[in-house]
């Protein structure tokens, strides 16, 4: 079975055995529920500076700018790869007929999780004014770039519209 905007519905506390569609005023309602919270991290920017600043105050581990010492990273660790699939993951990554026959499946997907996207849209931008406010009263100075998110200009995502890999399609191999 299918799941469609998953977080929408636990965030909007919906009953998925009801049948009932998810409407605007779900994502708003789910968005309500994580305005509440103290904070959300948002997992592709743990190993920008901004985060760990912000995490650090919070949490009192000593940090120089966003930069950690004394304490493990923050930056997410990649299982490590090998085994019987390598070769394929490898070079279907690197084909773009891989990407062309992935395309409907991917538009498919988003278009079965938009209130979802939707509302990590609105979380990542709440979460970054949050930070970015953080940075300028305790480091007195404007906080350093953004890592991209995923499917905006500089991020890593599957190229749905060019119907081929991901410019930095290395990085998903």
């Amino acid at each position: 079975m299918l799941r469609r905007n998953v977080y929408t519905k636990i965030f909007a506390a919906r009953d998925d055995r009801s049948g009932t569609a998810l409407a605007p005023a779900d994502v708003d309602a789910a968005d309500a529920t994580l305005a509440g919270f103290d904070r959300v991290v948002v997992a592709e920017w743990l190993e920008a500076p901004q985060t760990a600043a912000w995490l650090g105050d919070l949490l009192c581990f000593e940090h120089a700018r966003g930069v950690l010492s004394d304490v493990p990273s923050l930056a997410r660790a990649r299982r490590g790869r090998g085994g019987k699939f390598e070769a394929f993951r490898r070079d279907s990554y690197a084909s773009p007929d891989f990407y062309r026959e992935l395309r409907p499946h991917l538009a498919d997907l988003a278009a079965r999780n938009a209130l979802d996207l939707d509302l990590y849209g609105r979380a990542t931008r709440r979460t970054k004014a949050r930070m970015e406010r953080h940075w300028r009263s305790t480091q007195g100075s404007e906080p350093p770039p953004w890592p991209p998110l995923p499917c905006e200009p500089g991020g890593h995502c599957w190229d749905v519209d060019r119907g081929g890999p991901p410019r930095d399609a290395a990085r998903a191999v």
